[in-house]
């Protein structure tokens, strides 16, 4: 009768199984319960060492001195010229922060730009990030036969969501983003959380854009009170919220095609929404 080499078991087994050392050199038989003890144990050093590669990889945030692990989100820190040293990174709560004060500073200016004539859509390297997140929101409002929370209101400088309720899906936050080459996917901070559902609309890598690639609806009780959010072009977290782009890509060159010569202004604006 067979003798498993660790418990000295002599249980009669129909199937033994054989143990071998690092080298693969053959040790001993195993009973049943031995080798599941040995699967786990290899498990748990498998494990053991991912989460230890995980820890040499970790990297300092230039902004808050926190490790940011190799999974989670990390960005380019660039100084006040504009400049990236290659190795400075940003873990994601810092780059809300500074994306959200970036974008405060950008209401007031296009909350200006926007009442004296001065925004052209052709002029899109001039665009701020609020002046081009509202080409899409508008965008969308067509699309879906919703208002527009600060045209309806002529307010560009209060908060809340983008638009006014919908009856299917009530208040909208629209965020959009070109396509990042390097890291293969679309990214946005989401900075506001009084909306019903998340409206992720996914440009071209091009400047100026000229196509939406894809088309997320997201309820806001999906998003589990995330700062921001990534889909990766090969990704499937988000699929089951892919909308259809047809009319969303028609409204969208209709759009740039209205304002070819015209400026973008709250008057114009409205003209084309009830066009």
């Amino acid at each position: 009768m067979k003798k498993c080499h660790r418990c000295g078991s002599r249980e009669t087994i129909r199937y033994w199984h054989n143990d071998y050392d690092n080298k693969r050199n053959w040790i001993g038989h195993l009973c049943y319960n031995c080798k599941l003890d040995v699967e786990k144990e290899k498990t748990r050093k498998i494990k053991e060492k991912i989460l230890n590669e995980k820890k040499d990889k970790k990297i300092k945030c230039v902004k808050c001195g926190n490790d940011i692990d190799i999974d989670d989100n990390k960005y380019n820190y660039y100084d006040d010229n504009g400049v990236w040293d290659k190795k400075s990174k940003m873990c994601d709560k810092c780059y809300v922060k500074d994306w959200y004060k970036e974008t405060k500073s950008d209401a007031l200016k296009y909350d200006t730009r926007i009442r004296k004539d001065e925004i052209y859509i052709r002029d899109f390297n001039s665009l701020t990030k609020n002046e081009i997140g509202l080409i899409i929101e508008v965008v969308v409002c067509k699309t879906l036969m919703v208002k527009h929370r600060n045209i309806e209101s002529n307010n560009f400088r209060s908060g809340g969501a983008d638009t006014l309720r919908h009856p299917m899906y009530g208040y909208i936050e629209v965020k959009s983003s070109s396509f990042d080459i390097e890291r293969n996917l679309w990214h946005n901070a989401i900075e506001n959380e009084n909306f019903d559902t998340l409206m992720f609309v996914c440009m071209d890598m091009y400047n100026p854009w000229k196509n939406i690639e894809r088309f997320y609806t997201i309820p806001y009780s999906e998003l589990s009170n995330q700062v921001s959010i990534s889909i990766s072009k090969n990704g499937k977290k988000w699929e089951r919220f892919r909308t259809e782009i047809v009319y969303f890509n028609n409204n969208y060159h209709g759009l740039v095609s209205y304002f070819k010569n015209r400026p973008f202004n709250i008057d114009n604006i409205k003209k084309w929404l009830n066009d």
